[in-house]
């Protein structure tokens, strides 16, 4: 698979936004950060739009099967950095506080993305 970043994946526009419509089939869990103005313009994606819901263990296999949906996702787009993409998203929140201890990445985590890639 493609080391690149996986926005290398993506074609921007001329300002370097990226429109919506090519980020219609992302995941459940990650969303399109949109650009101030212009709902068809996304700035970013953001990786990792999960809640807690308080059950640790329904959390963590909502966590697994999102880990599952990265890893098809990944594969569907020919780009193992999707995966990159996503456990830097909930590293930067979980360091900035943003997401507690959550099952949910926990769950996500347990799964080995390079070995469900590999098809291992």
């Amino acid at each position: 698979m493609q080391v690149d970043s996986f926005y290398s994946s993506i074609q921007a526009n001329h300002e370097g936004f990226y429109p919506v419509g090519q980020l219609s089939d992302l995941p459940v869990f990650c969303r399109p950060v949109l650009k101030h103005a212009n709902a068809s313009l996304a700035l970013w994606i953001d990786g990792w739009v999960v809640e807690a819901t308080g059950d640790f263990a329904a959390d963590t296999e909502t966590g697994r099967r999102y880990a599952e949906l990265a890893v098809a996702y990944a594969r569907s787009k020919n780009s193992a950095s999707f995966i990159e993409l996503v456990l830097s998203d909930i590293n930067i929140k979980h360091s900035s506080a943003k997401l507690r201890s959550a099952a949910s990445n926990t769950g996500f985590s347990a799964v080995s993305p390079r070995s469900l890639i590999a098809g291992r």
